[in-house]
């Protein structure tokens, strides 16, 4: 029987927020609840804004202290605190806000923050600190940014690669751009950044998302360092181009989709117009929400097969789609996705009755919460299953007790 823990994390009505697990087959198990006490300290509240991360069977999530402070909670341990010390810094800077998480496969973390201390001012007062037991600083705000003649800003897009490998997204200045950068064996190298003109005029204009890379040694055709897509806008056609891009670890750029192609999955008749927050695994499955239209209109959490090109590729759920185990519903607004080693989605969507505007579905009693939003995954049998909406009976709790508010879902590997 294969196994996968999806961790939800929640507000529920009568009481603060709490962190569970979907277990398949199907149950529940509360991994933290506000008041809990975890290695020694008090949680007064858990970060809806700062999804979960997880790795085998532990959460690893953004917690309010009831001392004060913020705390990254790794399974059982508090792992970093807010007014903790980086000692690669100058002296008195420290953890003041934590912001996204990454984990690595041997529970390495990273994550974005905002620093405190006296020596820092408006000018250097973000970065990305590691901790594997202790905390490091990797880049700052303020430092150069590598291939370009600007500085870091603000941070976020934290992708972990194979091994100590990391991607991450920064606002560049004086400039104004984006750029995505990679980092590996203490090395960091631009991958993209916004305002270059191609050779046929286009001007990138968004990295509207990027993935963790796929670094092989052998770097065959399948070596990916980065994944990412670019909008780009021509000034003189007034055309915009949206392309997904793999980028080589010989810093070459292949392009593999691009606007007014046929992409594998997709409706019959219909052509890629758009996509957002595309997901690697390590075996060259991506998934992606994509924007189609032609013959039908709508978007598509899809996952595609990657061998140099793009081989194939399914849609796991459309807008328009009917709701499974919630009848009368259909989903409306996809909202956050994750992809698991094995290919197996997870996702979170907002859901509309049938049809949309008229009708009622039933999902219970809703206490007066609207919108619905509900966090859904592929099951053993690779149907979606529903894992939990808000209104609900909140899993493990008193009975009367429902859920309010649902976090973004995460999603482990097989075990």
């Amino acid at each position: 029987m294969r196994r996968r823990w999806l961790p939800l994390i929640v507000t529920a009505v009568g009481v603060t927020a709490g962190v569970s697990t979907a277990q398949q087959p199907p149950g529940y198990v509360t991994k933290a609840l506000s008041g809990d006490i975890v290695d020694g300290a008090p949680l007064a509240g858990i970060s809806l804004f700062v999804p979960p991360r997880l790795r085998n069977d532990e959460a690893y999530y953004v917690a309010d202290l009831g001392a004060g402070g913020q705390a990254l909670i790794a399974g059982d341990q508090v792992a970093v605190t807010t007014g903790m010390q980086i000692p690669n810094s100058p002296a008195g800077t420290e953890i003041a806000f934590l912001g996204q998480t990454a984990v690595s496969q041997n529970g390495d973390l990273t994550m974005s923050a905002t620093l405190g201390g006296t020596a820092l001012d408006a000018t250097n007062n973000a970065g990305v600190v590691e901790y594997n037991g202790t905390t490091n600083m990797i880049v700052q705000k303020g430092d150069p940014a590598p291939q370009t003649s600007d500085t870091y800003e603000f941070f976020g897009g934290l992708r972990r690669q194979q091994g100590d490998g990391l991607l991450f997204t920064s606002t560049l200045q004086p400039s104004g751009r984006q750029g995505l950068f990679a980092r590996r064996d203490g090395v960091t190298k631009l991958v993209q950044q916004t305002g270059v003109t191609a050779p046929d005029g286009f001007v990138a204009e968004n990295i509207a998302g990027h993935t963790k890379g796929r670094l092989l040694e052998d770097e065959t055709e399948n070596a990916f360092l980065a994944l990412f897509f670019v909008v780009n806008f021509h000034p003189n056609l007034q055309q915009e181009r949206v392309e997904l891009i793999r980028n080589r670890p010989d810093d070459s750029n292949d392009v593999l989709i691009a606007t007014d192609d046929a992409v594998p999955g997709l409706p019959a008749g219909t052509t890629f117009q758009g996509g957002f927050v595309p997901q690697l695994n390590d075996f060259g499955q991506v998934g992606m929400f994509i924007d189609y239209d032609g013959a039908s209109t709508g978007r598509s959490l899809s996952v595609l097969e990657l061998n140099g090109v793009v081989q194939s590729g399914r849609s796991v759920a459309k807008t328009g789609d009917p709701a499974p185990g919630a009848p009368g519903f259909q989903f409306t607004s996809f909202q956050n996705f994750v992809i698991n080693q094995s290919g197996d989605v997870a996702f979170q969507v907002q859901l509309d009755v049938v049809p949309p505007g008229g009708g009622s579905g039933d999902l219970g009693p809703q206490n007066g919460i609207a919108p619905i939003v509900g966090n859904w995954y592929e099951g053993d049998d690779g149907q979606l299953a529903l894992a939990a909406h808000n209104g609900m009976q909140a899993p493990g709790l008193d009975l009367g007790v429902t859920i309010e508010q649902i976090g973004f879902p995460a999603l482990n590997d097989l075990s």
